[in-house]
């Protein structure tokens, strides 16, 4: 019961002094003791968070054999050259856009560059238009381009779009988790 009154006592508080908590939660190692949801369904932004389930998807890619560290994304993205390609983009190998080292120098694709619409409709045609003025490899930037091109290649060798490749979920049955 102490627990259930403090946990209380804090919502009031946090309440009281409007903090600007989207949820609080309370658990063990085998459950959720206690929680209080404040904005359940307000959008948020999850940053990069889906970076994470990106190089969970090449790794599993990887293992089915359906993708390589060393696929080239010019080779990948062969149908969206453009006719006098940046000779460094040859160069870019899946691991460097892994490792945020692809070359193109600058951070692409930012979330400010998406809202305004850069890029779209079709980021691989886009990003296989930029110069590669950095040595593939050689050099870390921060960029979601290197992220989103290497989630559409998943794509590409799998045959489905991220959110329907399903093969996580079903790699964890195999194995017995849940």
């Amino acid at each position: 019961m102490l627990l259930e009154e403090k946990f209380l006592e804090f919502h009031r508080y946090a309440s009281r002094h409007n903090l600007p908590l989207e949820a609080i939660s309370v658990g063990d190692e085998n459950k959720v003791l206690c929680e209080m949801h404040y904005a359940a369904n307000a959008p948020r932004n999850i940053y990069s968070h889906t970076k994470s389930f990106t190089v969970t998807a090449v790794g599993l890619a990887i293992e089915e054999g359906k993708l390589s560290l060393e696929d080239r994304v010019a080779e990948v993205f062969k149908d969206k050259l453009p006719s006098n390609p940046d000779p460094n983009l040859e160069k870019i190998q899946l691991k460097h856009l892994l490792c945020m080292s692809s070359g193109f120098g600058k951070a692409l694709l930012m979330n400010a560059d998406r809202r305004s619409g850069i890029g779209a409709p079709d980021y691989e045609k886009y990003m296989m238009a930029q110069p590669v003025p950095v040595e593939p490899g050689s050099a870390f930037c921060y960029s979601s381009a290197d992220s989103i091109l290497a989630a559409h290649m998943v794509e590409r060798a799998v045959g489905k779009r991220m959110g329907e490749y399903h093969t996580f979920a079903e790699g964890y049955k195999e194995v017995g988790y849940k």
